[in-house]
C-alpha cells in the first residue's frame, strides 16, 4: 500500500451532513475503538481497535494515529491491502461514537495487527471532483449536489505551489519518522475476467513493469454482480480503470459518505490529483494472509461489482468521488469468428478516459485492456487451460475526426500450447496489445483515439509460412521508415502472398548500395519479454514516436506475419547480412555482426506464425 501521502494543503474541515466525526485534538492513547471493514461478501463487520498514540506533527495533515487491531474478523491475517479506508469509530467524552479516521497503512509489524490511521479531518479536506491537475477547492461545502470548481489567479497559483512545496518538505520529515507502510508506489490492481496462464502472465509482466497486479476470481462479470446496497462507511469498493468483460481496479474500503460525495482509502491511489476513474461496489472473496508475493503482506481478494459513480480526485490523504454520474470510457470491442466466418463470441472492455487530466493512465492501460479482452474472449469458448491452433487477428483503431482508421492484422499460431505461457489466447493478446501501443506512444495520437475494435478468426490447425523473396521497392529514401514486400507461401492454404514489413533506412544509406535482409525467427510461443514490449513498449530499443499521423499510419499494415525481422545496412550486400546471421563465412567483424543483431531487434515484430527461410535485396536509396 502506498506510503503516507506527502503533499496536500489541509484547512479545517467544514461541517458535514454525514456521520459525526472526532477532531484529532480529542484523540487520546488508550481509547477503545471499533473498526469496520468487509472480510467476506459485501457486509462490513466490526473488530476492535486501541489507540496507541499519535505520530507526526500537531496538524491532521502531518499526523498518523497508531492503533492496535484485534478480533475474530482479522484473526490469522491482520490488516493489509484492501483494508485501506476502513473507518475507525471512537467514543467521545459523552459516549457518542465518532469517526476518527481510516486505516491507511501498516507499520511493518510481523502479525499486521498494528497500523496507521489517517485522521478524518485530513481526509475530508480532499475534493471529490476536480477539472484540473490540482485541487480546485479545499473543504467543499456540505450537501453540494453538483461538482464545482473555483478559478485561481496566476499569483494565487504560484503562492499555492510554494506552500505545497514547503508542506511536502515538512510532511516528508514527519512521515519518515513514523512508520514503514505496507508498500510503496501505487495501489495494486486486481485483475478479473481473465484466467489461466494468460492471467498469470498479465499480472507477472505488469508487476515487473511497475504496475502491481493480482489475479482475482472470474466466476461472474463485474457488470453482472449483484448490487450490494448503497455505499456506507466500511463498504468494500473498487477504483477501476478497466471495466467490462475484463476488469482491473484497486480494492479498498469506504470511509465516509456525505450525500452524493464519498471518501475512501485514506491514502492516494497514485496521487495524481484530478482523476476520472470508475467507482464500483466490490465483493470480497477472502483475505489472503502471508501471500507468496515479494514485498507484499496480507491483502483482500475481491471482485469489482456494479458501477456507482466517478472518482474525481486522487488526493494526498484520500480518494474522493461523486455517486451517480459515471466517467467517460474508451471501448475495446472484440468479435471472434470460427473458420466459416460465423460469430461465436463477443466481448467489450472499456478503459476510463483520463486524457483530460494530468498524469492519467489511459495510455498505459489501453493496450493491456484491448489485449486482455481479446485473449479472454477466446478463453470463454473453451474449458481448456490453453488453446492450440491458429488465429488471424485484425485490430482497428478509430480516430476522432479521421475517416480512415489505423488497421493492423497478424496471424498467430501456437503449434504446441505451453501451460506456462498459454496458447493462441496469449498470442492474440500480445498481437492486439502490440497493435495499440504505437497509437498511444505520444499524446497527440492518444487524444485522437475514439474506440478499438478487434476481429479474430480462429482456425483449428497450426500454420507456417515460408519466405520466398523480398521485392525491391520502387522508391526508397534514406532516413525514413520504408515498407518492403516479403513474398511468402502460407502453409495452411498454399497461397503465395506479399506481406509488408517496415524497415528503417539509415541516413548514411543515401546514394550507397544498401542491403535489406529479411530473416525468419521461428517462435512457437511468446516470451514474457516480447509480451512486456507489446503491453508497455521497449524503453531501451524502441525508436522515438512517429513525428506525425502519416508516419504513424506507416507503421500499420492490413496484412502481417509476425516472426519476421528486417534490417538495412549501407555498403553491405544483403547476402552478407544473411551470412552473418546464419553463422556462415563473412567479411563482417564481430562488432559489426553484434550491431546488426541489435538493429534487427529494433525492427522486430511480434513472434506469431512460425516463419522459415530468409531473403535479401540490394537497393540504392535517394536522399
Amino acid at each position: 500500500m502506498p506510503a503516507l501521502a506527502l503533499l496536500a494543503t489541509c484547512l479545517p474541515a467544514p461541517a458535514y451532513a454525514g456521520e459525526p466525526t472526532m477532531a484529532l485534538a480529542d484523540v487520546r492513547a488508550g481509547m477503545q475503538c471499533t473498526a469496520l471493514s468487509v472480510v467476506q461478501g459485501t457486509e462490513p463487520v466490526a473488530f476492535d481497535a486501541t489507540v496507541l498514540g499519535i505520530e507526526g506533527g500537531p496538524r491532521p495533515s502531518d499526523s498518523l494515529i497508531v492503533m492496535r487491531f484485534s478480533g475474530a474478523a482479522i484473526a490469522g491475517t491482520g490488516i493489509g491491502q484492501g483494508f485501506s479506508g476502513s473507518p475507525v469509530w471512537c467514543p467521545d467524552a459523552a459516549g457518542v461514537s465518532r469517526v476518527v479516521g481510516a486505516i491507511s497503512q501498516g507499520i511493518g509489524q510481523y502479525d499486521n495487527l498494528v497500523g496507521g490511521v489517517t485522521p478524518i479531518e485530513a481526509m475530508l479536506g480532499t475534493p471529490t471532483f476536480a477539472n484540473g491537475p490540482t485541487a480546485p477547492t479545499i473543504g467543499e461545502p456540505s450537501t453540494s449536489k453538483t461538482p464545482t470548481t473555483t478559478s485561481k489567479s496566476a499569483a494565487a497559483k504560484a503562492k499555492a505551489k510554494k506552500a505545497r512545496a514547503k508542506k511536502a518538505k515538512r510532511t516528508a520529515t514527519s512521515a519518515s519518522a513514523t512508520a514503514q507502510p505496507w508498500g510503496t508506489g501505487r495501489a495494486p490492481l486486481t485483475l478479473t475476467g481473465v484466467r489461466g496462464p494468460l492471467a498469470s502472465r498479465l499480472a507477472r509482466v505488469s508487476t515487473k513493469a511497475g504496475l502491481p497486479m493480482f489475479v482475482g476470481p472470474t466466476a461472474s462479470r463485474a457488470a453482472d454482480a449483484p448490487a450490494a446496497g448503497p455505499l456506507v462507511g466500511g463498504s468494500a469498493v473498487a477504483v477501476s480503470q478497466v471495466t467490462g468483460d475484463v476488469n482491473a481496479g484497486a480494492i479498498g474500503t469506504v470511509t465516509y459518505v456525505d450525500g452524493d460525495r464519498v471518501w475512501l482509502f485514506g491514502h492516494p491511489y497514485n496521487g495524481n490529483g484530478a482523476a476520472r476513474m470508475m467507482l464500483q461496489q466490490a465483493s470480497i472473496t477472502t483475505v489472503i494472509g502471508s501471500p507468496a508475493i515479494a514485498d507484499q503482506v496480507s491483502y483482500k481478494l475481491g471482485t469489482p461489482g456494479a458501477a456507482v459513480g466517478t472518482v474525481g480526485f486522487d488526493g494526498a490523504f484520500a480518494v474522493g468521488g461523486v455517486l451517480g454520474p459515471l466517467p467517460a470510457t474508451i471501448p475495446t470491442d472484440v468479435t471472434v469468428r470460427n473458420a466459416a466466418g460465423a460469430i461465436v463470441q463477443t466481448a467489450t472492455t472499456s478503459v476510463t478516459d483520463e486524457r483530460a487530466v494530468r498524469g492519467g493512465s489511459t495510455a498505459g492501460l489501453l493496450p493491456l485492456a484491448a489485449g486482455a479482452n481479446a485473449g479472454a474472449a477466446l478463453q470463454r469458448l473453451t474449458s481448456q487451460a490453453v488453446i492450440g491452433g491458429s488465429a488471424h487477428a485484425c485490430t482497428t483503431i478509430f480516430l476522432k475526426g479521421q475517416k480512415v482508421p489505423l488497421y493492423q492484422c497478424a496471424d498467430t499460431v501456437v503449434p504446441t500450447a505451453d501451460a506456462s505461457v498459454g496458447g493462441i489466447e496469449s498470442g492474440v493478446a500480445e498481437a492486439v496489445a502490440g497493435a495499440v501501443t504505437p497509437a498511444v506512444s505520444a499524446e497527440r495520437f492518444l487524444k485522437l483515439i475514439d474506440r478499438v475494435n478487434v476481429d479474430v478468426r480462429l482456425r483449428d490447425e497450426a500454420d507456417t509460412a515460408q519466405i520466398v523473396r523480398v521485392r525491391q521497392p520502387k522508391k526508397l529514401k534514406a532516413g525514413t521508415v520504408a515498407t518492403v514486400r516479403v513474398v511468402v507461401i502460407q502453409g495452411s492454404t498454399g497461397e503465395r502472398r506479399e506481406v509488408p514489413i517496415q524497415v528503417r533506412i539509415p541516413k548514411a544509406a543515401a546514394g550507397l548500395r544498401t542491403g535489406i535482409a529479411v530473416l525468419a525467427d521461428p517462435v512457437e510461443v511468446t516470451s514474457d519479454a516480447s509480451f512486456s514490449d507489446a503491453l508497455f513498449g521497449d524503453d531501451e530499443d524502441s525508436p522515438a514516436p512517429p513525428k506525425n499521423l502519416s508516419a504513424l499510419r506507416a507503421l500499420y499494415t492490413p496484412s502481417g506475419l509476425s516472426g519476421l525481422r528486417a534490417v538495412a545496412v549501407p555498403g553491405v550486400p544483403g547476402d552478407e547480412i544473411l551470412a552473418a546471421f546464419a553463422g556462415d563465412e563473412t567479411d563482417l567483424s564481430d562488432e559489426e555482426i553484434t550491431e546488426l543483431q541489435r538493429r534487427v531487434k529494433v525492427a522486430k515484430e511480434l513472434p506469431t506464425v512460425t516463419v522459415t527461410g530468409s531473403a535479401s535485396v540490394n537497393v540504392r536509396p535517394s536522399w
